[in-house]
């Protein structure tokens, strides 16, 4: 009983949250076409790169 409850309550679950992805996954495919939101993701990817090798820097001394 409660086995089947559970994955009732998992279903649903599944069901909101599958349109929400949908929509996400759409608005990212839409702004990555646009080229200078391309530069400022890249951007953004590089700034967490550099702060993340700094830090890996200093927990190494």
């Amino acid at each position: 009983m409660e086995v089947i409850v559970l994955t009732t309550i998992v279903d649903n679950i599944i069901a909101q949250v599958q349109p929400v992805i949908t929509l996400m996954i759409d608005i990212m495919t839409d702004l990555l076409a646009n080229p200078f939101f391309c530069f400022l993701f890249a951007c953004g990817f590089v700034r967490i790169g550099m702060s993340l090798i700094r830090k890996a820097k200093k927990a190494s001394r």
